[in-house]
């Protein structure tokens, strides 16, 4: 059972994708509700977490509850991330390279060939919230990781 006010929560939310020539350029999230989870992210909210995006380890698949992710699955680092008007939320690059970056190019190559591939292929990010009683997020407390995943949960 989760509870509100200042208890740190844990989510997953999917993350929107363009491949490019160098990785991929991703919507990290944006305001709005997040479907599955019922949490809402207010821009607010979302303009101070921007800086902790930077840097961010991208894995191949979640690790599993409760365990940690594995050195292998790594396959990046999110950068420069930034605040969207356009997109009301944080934009960011996606830069393939640790032991699981070539899983990572491949995907963008055939996202860059057939862009259906990304209708079922998609970046989830894990971070942890604090949020009120009524699903408000008041502040997004840390982001863990953003993970490429079959099916992602959708997100804000």
């Amino acid at each position: 059972m989760m509870k509100g006010n200042n208890m740190d929560t844990e989510i997953t939310l999917q993350l929107s994708a363009t491949p490019t020539d160098s990785g991929f350029d991703i919507l990290a999230i944006n305001a709005g509700v997040a479907k599955g989870y019922g949490f809402a992210f207010s821009s607010a909210v979302l303009q101070e977490a921007v800086d902790l995006y930077n840097n961010k380890p991208v894995f191949i698949d979640h690790a599993p509850p409760g365990g940690q992710p594995s050195v292998r699955n790594l396959a990046g680092t999110i950068s420069s991330p930034k605040w969207s008007v356009k997109e009301n939320g944080i934009t960011a690059k996606l830069r393939p390279s640790g032991p699981a970056a070539n899983i990572l190019l491949s995907v963008r190559d055939a996202a860059m060939e057939d862009p259906a591939i990304m209708q079922e292929v998609g970046f989830s990010t894990h971070l942890f919230v604090q949020f009120d009683n009524k699903h408000n997020v008041k502040k997004i407390v840390r982001v863990k990781s953003v993970d490429v995943v079959i099916d992602p949960a959708r997100g804000g």
